[in-house]
This record gives C-alpha cells, structure tokens and sequence, in this order.
C-alpha cells in the first residue's frame, strides 16, 4: 500500500497504482490481484466505531450467560436492545436495555481475569493475544493489520504492552 514518507506520497514496487482513493472518514482500499476478484475494504480510521459496525471475537457461553436475564427483573435480554460498546482491547461491555424495565445491563463478551490484588478485570482474549503476539514475534501493527483487514476493531499498542508487562514471570 502506498504511505507518506516526508510529506511525499511514495509507493512499494508490488503495489498498483490506484490501490487507495480517500473518502471522508474512511479509507477504501482497493485490490486488484488475479486470484482474488475486485473487491473493496473500507478500514474506519475513526476510533468512534459503532457496536453495529464490522466484526467482534465474543465468547458465546459467556454472551449467552451473561443475555439469559436481566439484573432487575429477571426478563431474558436480547441483543437488539444493545445501546452502546465499551471495548477494551479485543473485548467488549455491551450497554443491552431490559424490554420490560428499561434497565440498562453491562453484558461481557469475553471471559476475564483479576490481574493482581485489585482492580477490574482483564479480558482473557487480550491477555491471549499478547501472549502470542510475543511468542510469534509480531507487533501491534502487523496483528492490526490482520484484525483489520477482517472487519475486526484493532486493539492499542499500549493494551499490548500493558498485557505483556502484566503476565512476565518473576
């Protein structure tokens, strides 16, 4: 993909020529390869994503768990009432609105942990992740440029580095 190296825009010598073209707010990239057909990528530069938008890794024991009742008034939740998403590297809290009484649930999508003797929990999915990250030698910007490119939210630089330095050995 062409990028900008001191204000000028260069391009790699296997990359075609009309491979981006800027819309707004997102990027849409095109491909042009012979084994795979025409087909258009929109990558959101925007951190704001909507929980509607692209893909998510959830856990669906622990989604299914946590949409079987309501705090308030035991009525099982359904996840078209979702009102908003907390993510937290590759996990999210969903804001989900009971139909009977209007409560608004924090549901989990992925399992966590307790890292220490206090504070929140951790989501096992970004703990895995930065625990593969090291073993395969990959960084931050060669996972988001995976996760990415399969519709799935990236996850921060410093959520990695935060996982990573949470789980060396003594």
């Amino acid at each position: 993909m062409p990028y900008e190296k001191n204000g000028k825009r260069k391009r790699r010598s296997n990359v075609s020529k009309s491979m981006l073209q800027y819309h707004e707010d997102m990027k849409k990239v095109r491909i042009e390869k012979p084994e795979i057909e025409n087909c258009d990528l929109f990558l959101s530069t925007s951190p704001e994503i909507s929980w509607q938008d692209g893909r998510r890794i959830v856990e669906l024991d622990v989604l299914a768990n946590s949409l079987r009742s309501c705090k308030m008034c035991t009525i099982p939740l359904q996840l078209h009432n979702t009102e908003g998403e907390k993510r937290q590297g590759l996990g999210s809290y969903l804001s989900v609105r009971c139909a009977e009484c209007n409560f608004i649930n924090t549901i989990q999508t992925n399992k966590t942990h307790v890292n220490g003797s206090r504070g929140p929990g951790v989501f096992d999915i970004n703990t895995k992740t930065a625990i593969g990250l090291t073993d395969s030698g990959l960084g931050a910007r060669q996972f988001n440029k995976l996760v990415t490119t399969m519709g799935i939210p990236g996850i921060t630089a410093k959520t990695i580095k935060r996982e990573r330095k949470g789980n060396k050995d003594p």
